[in-house]
C-alpha cells in the first residue's frame, strides 16, 4: 500500500475518493463503487498454462469467483491478466458471470506484450463500439455480411450479455 500510494502521488492522482485495501478480496464485504480494479494473483513458473488451460482450473482463487464477487461492488471493472491469456477462455468466464465486456488492451513494452487489461462495464466507461471487440465477434461468427455485422452491433447495444453467452458457451 505504501508503494501504491507513493506511485499515485508521483503520477498526480487525487486519492481523496479512493479506498485502498490489502485484504483477501473474496472475504471483503461489498461496498458500492463506481469502478473496481482487479489484479488477481497470476504468474510464477506456470504462466504458460494461461494460453492453453481453463482459467478457473489454474487460477487460485478462480477467476469466475473473483468476477462474481466483484459484481457485488460494481459492474465497472478493470482486470489485469497475463500477456498470453487465452482470450476465448477469458471471454467465456466473463460471459458466465454476465459482465458486459468492453475492451481488451495489450500493454506493449519494448515491442513485446507485457500484460492485458480488460475493461468491463457500462458503455460510458469505454467506447465498445469503437473497440476491436466487434472484429473478434465477426471472426467468431464468420460474419462477412455488413447487415449481419450491424445486427450483432445492434443486439450487443441492447443485450451484451446475451451476445457474449451465445458466442462463448
Amino acid at each position: 500500500i505504501t508503494m501504491l500510494t507513493n506511485n499515485l502521488r508521483i503520477y498526480g492522482v487525487n486519492t481523496d475518493n479512493l479506498e485502498i485495501h490489502c485484504k483477501d478480496f473474496l472475504k471483503m464485504e461489498p461496498v458500492p463503487a463506481d469502478l473496481i480494479v482487479l489484479a488477481p494473483p497470476w504468474g510464477g513458473l506456470e504462466l504458460k498454462q494461461y494460453s492453453t488451460e481453463d482459467l478457473d482450473k489454474i487460477m487460485k482463487p478462480r477467476l469466475t469467483d473473483i468476477l462474481k464477487h466483484a459484481m457485488k461492488f460494481s459492474r465497472n471493472m478493470i482486470l489485469q491478466m497475463p500477456r498470453n491469456t487465452n482470450i476465448v477462455n477469458l471471454m467465456s468466464k466473463i460471459a458466465e458471470v454476465m459482465v458486459p465486456f468492453v475492451q481488451i488492451d495489450k500493454i506493449i513494452i519494448n515491442q513485446q506484450c507485457s500484460q492485458l487489461f480488460v475493461y468491463m462495464g457500462e458503455e460510458k466507461h469505454s467506447q465498445i463500439l469503437m473497440s476491436t471487440f466487434y472484429d473478434l465477434l465477426w471472426r467468431t461468427f464468420n460474419v462477412i455480411d455488413k447487415e449481419d455485422r450491424n445486427m450483432i452491433r445492434s443486439t450487443f447495444k441492447t443485450d451484451p450479455t446475451h451476445v457474449l453467452q451465445q458466442t462463448y458457451k
